[in-house]
């Protein structure tokens, strides 16, 4: 099956300008576990997940952790509230994924899930050429093979 079968060909998607408060507000009213990040030209740029918010292999938010590099400042655990403070009004483009992982539209869905797998994915940006022609997450991968 090809992934342009099962894709969302319509995602949202946020301006790089945006910040990370509106990012966490879109994806918690939408139920989106990822959001890709288009440049003015609508390019896809980067990508900010839910796993940005909560970490990855760090003790703080990805976001955050990224901002804390930017201020130059040590992480304590009573902290983040202030960190989270200063994080939310970020541009997504100085916390993002920048170059997120993407496959083309004619790849397969067994193409796609075991790029998801590989590389611990939940939304991957799936490309026509240049242009962002849709996304596929892992809900969508269990969806394509409950049919």
């Amino acid at each position: 099956m090809n992934i342009s079968e099962i894709m969302n060909n319509k995602p949202v998607q946020i301006p790089q300008n945006n910040t990370v408060k509106d990012a966490a507000k879109i994806m918690a009213e939408q139920g989106l576990s990822a959001l890709p990040i288009v440049d003015d030209n609508e390019q896809l740029v980067g990508v900010i997940s839910d796993s940005d918010f909560m970490g990855k292999e760090v003790e703080i938010p990805h976001a955050m952790a990224s901002v804390r590099e930017i201020f130059n400042e040590n992480y304590r655990v009573h902290d983040l509230q202030e960190l989270s403070m200063k994080v939310k009004d970020k541009e997504l483009k100085e916390v993002m994924t920048k170059n997120p992982k993407t496959l083309a539209v004619d790849s397969t869905v067994n193409d796609v899930a075991e790029f998801m797998i590989k590389h611990n994915l939940d939304l991957v940006p799936i490309m026509e050429g240049s242009k962002l022609a849709g996304v596929v997450t892992r809900n969508d991968i269990v969806k394509a093979f409950a049919q």
